[in-house]
């Protein structure tokens, strides 16, 4: 019995263990053939098992098996956008407005995409529901806007499945602090989706901001696991000092610019693409007014005291959502056309302003400004050789001087059209504002509330202020930022009939800009000194003190109005020309130290 028992037990063992061999074949055969109609290999199959077994603390019934990543796409061949990996929150917004700046067509979130609506429903699906993805073709969500960069959500909620549909692609990882995510995340009114892949109907609300955190960690470890390093790009913009705008552009695409590129700076309350925007939840878009300031020229003559704190702050405080545009020459060969740096005016000298470059520029901005800094060099475009002459016969200069003014002044609308591009990057906005670098702001004023260009009614020599103006209207911005390029470029002519019909006095810098917004017809308003209280200042020291000096002589007097004319000529300086000490050319600000000691506020009536 001994002697059959034992055969038997062998043979039951065998047994066993063929069955257990056979069922373990059948399994990983499966597994197999899972893998091979997945575009993702075998290690990156164990990445997405390692990423359920880290979500599965904190939710314990999480489950990703029947996934079918990429649902019903076929890897593409043909183009492989970037991927951006990071959940919203952390600076997607900056990102985006970022690579635009390098003309990349950028999607970032869209609650008015037909395709990526569609998939936003279903970040709120049941739970344990998740088998639908499989039946969506993520590789035409993907391709079918030919965007360069994908951004937010639903992005980064579909990570796997997006990167299943373009392998090839190169991945881009905002990442910050996980408990600041979580914590700054969890203060929207939205119930926004879990920072899961593909999430269900769990939100935020129902986990503490620890386990949030724990979920955000998990997935960025699955995105450096899944990813090959040489394709992938993290960046926390929360850490500027760690943060290389330079290796970012060059990932991105663009070549390495000539000049340093500040990374933006979007408030969480600034600029958005859409009023639906999760990151900017809490915004009341209804009634916020959004003001874009386009700032241009050189930062080397750059003002910024006056315009943060007699035009930026009084807009925050009444509510608006402010905007500022840095489209400045970053080089050092600052070209002053009246008067240049170390030229001196009796015991003064005029002086350059407090900034080097725009990453001197960073931190002059108050928290809750939206800032774009863009390092602008002009193409230069042939110039009609009729405006020089007409410039050089106006002023009775030489034809040399004249060209370089002409020069100049395609330079600045050059820079403009930068604004109007720029501008379109963002959301459009209810007012634009264009400053020049050495314009000052004398004090506060109202903005104005109808349509059209409004600008300053002094200086306008035959034509329209070109120091400045306020636009309201989506048409009038694009024919102000625009138009006096276009007609400079391809329609010279025409400016020269609007000319000719209007005076017989050539062609200067501000009769161009009124002529083109006639053409245009782009309706046109000028302000008095206490509307629109702007005037280039220049900065003068005399050795012990730097002061900011506005421009005084026949065009410009009437630009300051009476009662801080007399506040400035009792309180400040007075600085005449050498030649007619009778000529006054300059009024001062007082107490201004140089620029190491900074630019605090002086009061004015």
């Amino acid at each position: 019995m001994f002697i059959i028992l034992v055969p038997t037990l062998a043979i039951l063992a065998n047994g066993q263990s063929q069955s257990s061999c056979l069922v373990q074949k059948r399994i990983e055969a499966k597994q197999n053939t899972a893998i091979e109609d997945s575009p993702f290999s075998v290690q990156q199959h164990q990445c997405i098992d390692n990423y359920v077994q880290e979500v599965r603390q904190v939710l314990p019934h999480y489950d990703l098996s029947d996934r079918r990543f990429g649902g019903l796409s076929r890897a593409s061949a043909t183009r492989a956008p970037i991927l951006g990996a990071g959940f919203g929150t952390t600076a997607t917004r900056s990102l985006a407005v970022f690579a635009r700046q390098f003309g990349l067509k950028v999607h970032h979130y869209d609650a008015e995409a037909p395709s990526w609506l569609e998939l936003d429903k279903h970040l709120t699906r049941p739970c344990g529901e998740t088998s639908y993805l499989n039946e969506i073709d993520f590789q035409h969500i993907l391709l079918e806007e030919e965007h360069d960069l994908l951004l937010d959500t639903p992005m980064a909620e579909f990570f796997l499945d997006f990167y299943a549909a373009s392998p090839q692609s190169k991945v881009l990882l905002t990442h910050r602090d996980p408990q600041d995510w979580a914590e700054k995340r969890s203060q929207f009114k939205n119930n926004l989706p879990l920072p899961l892949q593909s999430p269900c109907e769990f939100t935020l609300d129902n986990i503490s901001t620890a386990d949030a955190a724990k979920l955000f960690t998990a997935h960025e470890k699955l995105v450096r696991c899944m990813v090959p390093p040489e394709k992938l790009l993290e960046i926390n913009v929360f850490e500027p000092q760690t943060l290389n705008t330079t290796s970012v552009a060059m990932f991105l695409g663009a070549p390495a610019p000539e000049h340093y590129v500040p990374f933006p700076r979007i408030s969480g309350k600034g600029v958005t693409r859409t009023s639906e925007d999760p990151e900017d939840a809490d915004a009341p878009h209804d009634k916020q007014k959004k003001i874009s300031l386009c700032i241009t020229g050189q930062i080397r003559r750059l003002e910024l005291r006056t315009k943060i704190n007699r035009l930026i702050l009084p807009l925050m405080a009444g509510g608006a959502r402010v905007e500022v545009l840095l489209v400045l020459d970053p080089r050092n060969n600052t070209a002053f056309i009246h008067r240049g740096a170390g030229e001196r005016i009796g015991n003064f000298t005029i002086m350059e302003g407090p900034y080097q470059s725009l990453s001197d520029t960073v931190d002059a901005f108050p928290s809750g400004v939206s800032v774009v800094f863009d390092p602008f060099m002009a193409q230069d475009f042939p110039i009609d050789p009729r405006y020089a002459a007409g410039m050089a016969l106006n002023q009775t200069a030489a034809l040399e001087g004249a060209l370089e003014r002409a020069r100049s002044h395609v330079r600045q609308w050059e820079a403009m059209q930068r604004c109007w591009e720029l501008m379109n990057n963002l959301i459009l906005p209810d007012v634009a504002i264009r400053l020049r670098d050495d314009d000052a702001i004398l004090e506060t004023f109202e903005l104005p509330d109808s349509f059209g260009v409004h600008a300053p009614s002094c200086a306008d020599c035959n034509g329209l202020n070109d120091k400045g103006a306020i636009v309201l209207g989506t048409g009038n911005m694009l024919g102000y930022f625009t138009m006096p390029l276009q007609f400079m470029r391809f329609a010279f002519d025409s400016l020269v009939d609007v000319q000719r019909q209007r005076t017989n006095v050539p062609l200067n810098p501000e009769s161009v800009l009124l002529n083109s917004m006639m053409l245009a017809q782009v309706p046109v308003q000028r302000l008095g000194p206490n509307e629109a209280p702007i005037l280039p200042a220049k900065f003068l020291t005399d050795g012990d003190q730097a002061h900011l000096c506005y421009f005084q002589n026949y065009n410009f007097r009437p630009c300051i109005r009476q009662e801080i004319w007399t506040y400035l000529s009792s309180a400040g300086k007075s600085i005449y020309d050498d030649a007619d000490p009778s000529e006054l050319k300059f009024l001062c600000e007082s107490n201004v130290p140089p620029p190491t000691g900074g630019w605090p506020v002086q009061s004015l009536p």
